[in-house]
C-alpha cells in the first residue's frame, strides 16, 4: 500500500493559515516552537520599579531584543528560540542588573523576577541563574523538557529522540509511538518537529521522518492538559525543536558499531547445528553549524546514514525424501507407519485391492522436479513428522537509511526572523514473510521502501510586546510501500523452477 501525504492536511488548515497572515492577535508567552521569559522588577524596599529598560540577549546568535516594565514592573519577552540567554535591566537612580544563564525551554514560559540595587548604571551586579526547577504556574501543561546534552547521553536504541517518550511519567512504553500515556488510546499522540506536525496520518504509529539525537535541539512532552496549540489528539504532545547554528562553528563525526563477534549463538542455531550468523549494525554521520553572517544568518546541516546486515531467523515446511520420490507415509490405527507409493499401490476401490493409478504414473514429472529443488528438512518437530518436516535457516534482512536535513535562520531585524529547512529520510528494509528455498538458499521477495521528506518556512513577526505574527508553511510526504513483493525476483525463482521442470502427460 502506498500512502501520499502532500502539502497542508486540510483544506481548512490552508484557510485558517493565510486567516493568521491577514490578522494578528494577542500572543501567547510561549508556543509550541517557542519559549519566554517574563518577571517583575522591585527595587530594594520591594517596590515595583516601572519604565526600566530590560534587554534580552541570545549567547548563541547575540540576538538582543528590548522591552520596558510596564506602571506594574512587568516585563515579558515572548517568542523566543529555546537556548541560554543573558538578561540585562537598566534605570536611571539604579546599578545595572546582570543575569548570566537563562535556560529557555520550548512551550514553557521562564519567570525572572529582578532585584535593583540603588547606585548608578556603571556600576554592575553580576547574577548567575540558579537552574533551579521552577514551579509552572503560567499553565496547567504536565510534562517534561529534555535538553540538547541529555538527548545525546540519554541512551536511545535507535538514536531517536522520540523515543524519549517512554522514560516520562504517565507513560506505557511500546514500539514507536504506540505507547499510553496517561491512559489516552495509543493512537493519539502527536510530534511536531519546529511547529510542523510530521505524525504518520493512517496510524499514528510512528513519524513520518526520524528524529535523530544529533538534529534535536530540545525534545518537550506533555502527557497532560496541553495548551491550546496542542490539540490534534488526546494523547501526547511531544514538541520538538531542530538544531541551530549559532555565532561559533561547531560539528561532530560520529560512528556507532554493534556486531556479532562476542555473540554467543543462538539457541535455535545450536539445535540444528548452524553457525552464528554474522550482525553488523553501523551508524554513521557528521553534523555541523555556524554562521553564514555574523549575528545575521545561521546554517545548521546534518547526515546521518545505517547500515544494518540484519539477520531473520525463519522456519518453513518442506517436503520429506519419501513425499519427493512419491511415496506416502500414514499410520493405522495402532500406530505401525505403512507406505503407499503412488504409482504402484493397489488399495482402492471397493475391495480395496485396485490400483489407485491406473496408468501407473505417480508423481507428476514438474512436481517431482520442483520438489527437487527443495532443500532437505532440518528440524523436527514442524510438519506431520511423515510426509512434511521443518526447514530452519537464517535470511538476510539487511537494512540501510539515510536521513538528511538542512537548516537556515536569518534574523532581519530583533523583531523579525525567518527559518527555512529541508529533511529527507529513506529506508530500504528486507522482509521475511514472503521467502524462496530454491537450492537451499534463501532469498528474500519483500521489500519495505519508506521515503518521507518535510519542507517547512516560518516568519516571526513580534509588532509590539503583546502582539505577535507568525506565519508557518509546511510540506510533508510519506511515501510507504509496506511489505511490497519483488516481481522481479519472484520471476527469477520462477524461471530457476522452470528450467529443471517437464511438463507430464
Amino acid at each position: 500500500m502506498k500512502l501520499f501525504q502532500g502539502g497542508f492536511h486540510s483544506s481548512s488548515r490552508v484557510f485558517f493559515g493565510l486567516v493568521l497572515v491577514l490578522a494578528t492577535g494577542l500572543c501567547a508567552a510561549q508556543t509550541a516552537t517557542t519559549g519566554a521569559v517574563s518577571g517583575t522588577v522591585t527595587d530594594p524596599s520591594g517596590a515595583v520599579v516601572p519604565a526600566v529598560q530590560v534587554v534580552l540577549t541570545s549567547t548563541g546568535t547575540n540576538r538582543a531584543v528590548t522591552e520596558t516594565t510596564n506602571a506594574a514592573g512587568q516585563y515579558v519577552f515572548p517568542n523566543l528560540s529555546p537556548g541560554i540567554y543573558k538578561l540585562t535591566a537598566k534605570k536611571d537612580g539604579f546599578r545595572t542588573e546582570n543575569i548570566e544563564g537563562l535556560v529557555v525551554d520550548v512551550d514553557k514560559t521562564l519567570n525572572q523576577p529582578v532585584a535593583l540595587q540603588v547606585g548608578t548604571q556603571s556600576q554592575t551586579v553580576e547574577v548567575t541563574a540558579t537552574g533551579a526547577v521552577q514551579l509552572q504556574t503560567s499553565d496547567a501543561q504536565i510534562g517534561n523538557t529534555v535538553s540538547t546534552t541529555a538527548i545525546l547521553r540519554l541512551p536511545t536504541l535507535n538514536r531517536n529522540a522520540t523515543e524519549l517518550i517512554n522514560l516520562q511519567p504517565g507513560v506505557v512504553g511500546g514500539s514507536g509511538l504506540a505507547i499510553r500515556s496517561a491512559g489516552a488510546i495509543d493512537d493519539q499522540n502527536t510530534v511536531t518537529l519546529d511547529g510542523l506536525d510530521i505524525t504518520q496520518e493512517v496510524v499514528a504509529g510512528n513519524t513520518v521522518i526520524p528524529t535523530p539525537a544529533d538534529s534535536v535541539q530540545e525534545f518537550n512532552v506533555t502527557t497532560l492538559t496541553p495548551n491550546s496549540d496542542l490539540v490534534r489528539a488526546s494523547g501526547a504532545q511531544v514538541t520538538l525543536v531542530g538544531r541551530r547554528g549559532g555565532n561559533k562553528f561547531d560539528g561532530a563525526l560520529y560512528e556507532y558499531l554493534q556486531n556479532s563477534a562476542l555473540n554467543t549463538n543462538t539457541w535455535d542455531n545450536n539445535r540444528v547445528g548452524a553457525k552464528i550468523a554474522p550482525i553488523r549494525d553501523n551508524r554513521f554521520g557528521g553534523r555541523l553549524g555556524g554562521p553564514i553572517r555574523k549575528n545575521k544568518t545561521f546554517f545548521f546541516a546534518n547526515y546521518e546514514g545505517r547500515r544494518f546486515s540484519q539477520i531473520a531467523q525463519v522456519t518453513r515446511t518442506v517436503p520429506t525424501d519419501t513425499l519427493k520420490a512419491g511415496i506416502i507415509q500414514l499410520k493405522d490405527a495402532s500406530g505401525v507407519t505403512e507406505q503407499f507409493n503412488l504409482a504402484t499401490s493397489k488399495v482402492c476401490g471397493s475391495n480395496a485391492a485396485t490400483a489407485c493409478d491406473p496408468r501407473g504414473l505417480g508423481i507428476s514429472p514438474a512436481v517431482k522436479a520442483q520438489w527437487a529443488l527443495m532443500p532437505e528438512p532440518n528440524l523436527s518437530g514442524v510438519g506431520d513428522g511423515l510426509n512434511t518436516s521443518g526447514y530452519f535457516f537464517n535470511l538476510p534482512a539487511p537494512i540501510q537509511t539515510d536521513f538528511g536535513v538542512v537548516r537556515v535562520d536569518h534574523n532581519f531585524t530583533d523583531k523579525i526572523r525567518l527559518n527555512l529547512s529541508y529533511t529527507y529520510f529513506r529506508s530500504i528494509a528486507t522482509g521475511s514473510s514472503d521467502v524462496g528455498i530454491v537450492n537451499g538458499s534463501p532469498t528474500s521477495f519483500i521489500s519495505s521502501p519508506q521515503r518521507g521528506a518535510v519542507m517547512s518556512a516560518s516568519t516571526d513577526w513580534q509588532i509590539t510586546p503583546t502582539w505577535l505574527n507568525t506565519f508557518r508553511f509546511g510540506f510533508v510526504r510519506d511515501n510507504n510501500a509496506s511489505q511490497a513483493t519483488s516481481p522481479t525476483i519472484a520471476a527469477g525463482q520462477l524461471n530457476i523452477t522452470g528450467t529443471s521442470t517437464s511438463a507430464g502427460p
